[in-house]
């Protein structure tokens, strides 16, 4: 992906921290959720542009969104209807024949629910997120104390 957007950063810390400051490696790049939740894999400068290479950051975010939006409005179906999205089952005609297929009645739907509350926080706060270590945070503070 192309970077197109300016990312947030963010100090190195855990497993990150320790890759970046001792053992040397680049900064790397996530697209996470408001609740903290990384929505995708960490990638370096050099995995982040192999990635979807044809692609802008701002371009991917915006279709990740938009498959969050469909997940709710699927969820949403799914709570008001009490029918299973995929999972069908055989209708028979008075011959016992088959005729066709009908959706799934589901005799709860808690699993949708929690789903739909995860999905709704997650809608609309995705931030693109580069993580430094110790040594290039402290420039970047610099940067952002003379502005």
């Amino acid at each position: 992906m192309k970077i197109d957007i300016i990312p947030k950063i963010e100090l190195a810390s855990g497993l990150n921290q320790y890759l970046i400051d001792e053992m040397g490696q680049p900064p790397k790049y996530v697209i996470r959720t408001a609740d903290g939740k990384d929505h995708s894999v960490h990638w370096d400068k050099k995995a982040l542009d192999e990635f979807l290479p044809s692609r802008k950051v701002s371009e991917v975010m915006r279709d990740w969104e938009q498959g969050l939006r469909e997940r709710k409005a699927m969820c949403e179906k799914v709570i008001k209807t009490k029918e299973h999205p995929t999972w069908t089952q055989p209708a028979y005609d008075e011959n016992g024949e088959t005729v066709g297929y009908i959706p799934y009645r589901l005799s709860d739907t808690k699993t949708y629910e929690r789903m739909l509350k995860e999905v709704n926080k997650q809608i609309g706060s995705m931030e693109f997120v580069m993580i430094v270590g110790q040594e290039e945070y402290k420039k970047y503070q610099k940067r952002l104390v003379i502005q």
